[in-house]
């Protein structure tokens, strides 16, 4: 009877302990799986907090390549303004520089006319006095249509 008294208190003790060692594990258990969720909770927050506070590389491309867009956009038709006010620039310069040297054309070709008229005239006068009245007439007529 001893024996057997002892075997069950034995096989008590054992229980127990088996039981003191489940109900450790478990309680380690539920701590780690406690831990392991408020991990995972910190990094989730953690995560949306930087998606918040930074964008992704596909929405910056994006904004970007709109943004390059639009300054192209921009230069372009800066570009385009500039021609046209330069065009209508150059083509006022032009012309006034044409006027300008028309008008200087016109008095030198008069000058030179005028000149040639008095060389003439000049011309005129002294072939009148060694020439026939004739002959001078003829000539002073010729120098008249050119």
């Amino acid at each position: 009877m001893q024996l057997s008294q002892l075997q069950s208190d034995y096989q008590s003790l054992l229980d127990k302990k088996l039981s003191e060692l489940q109900n450790e594990t478990s309680a380690q258990m539920n701590k780690s799986r406690t831990v392991e969720l408020e991990v995972r909770a910190q990094l989730e927050s953690r995560l949306t907090q930087m998606e918040q506070d930074y964008i992704s590389k596909s929405k910056h491309e994006n904004i970007l390549t709109a943004e390059i867009m639009e300054l192209k956009v921009k230069h372009a038709q800066d570009i385009k303004d500039l021609e046209e006010k330069y065009e209508q620039e150059i083509y006022i310069r032009t012309k006034e520089l044409a006027d300008k040297k028309r008008v200087e054309y016109e008095a030198l070709l008069s000058s030179v006319k005028s000149t040639n008229i008095r060389n003439n005239f000049f011309l005129i006068l002294t072939m009148n006095q060694k020439a026939p009245s004739n002959l001078l007439k003829k000539k002073a007529l010729s120098y008249e249509r050119s």
